[in-house]
């Protein structure tokens, strides 16, 4: 059974519990998360300017 759960609805915690976690802490949850937003912003910036190219 697969289960969808918003990140803010969980403790870290309830993280480690759920995904079987050893090594996580508060510092690199926080820096994993970050890095992975940062990866998406790049994405969204890179779809973006190849619509221009595209388009113009």
């Amino acid at each position: 059974m697969v289960q969808i759960v918003q990140a803010n609805e969980l403790s870290l915690h309830e993280v480690k519990e759920r995904f079987n976690l050893q090594e996580v802490t508060d510092d690199s949850f926080f820096w994993e998360w970050r890095r992975r937003n940062q990866l998406y912003d790049v994405l969204a910036i890179l779809k973006q300017l190849k619509g221009l190219v595209q388009g113009g």
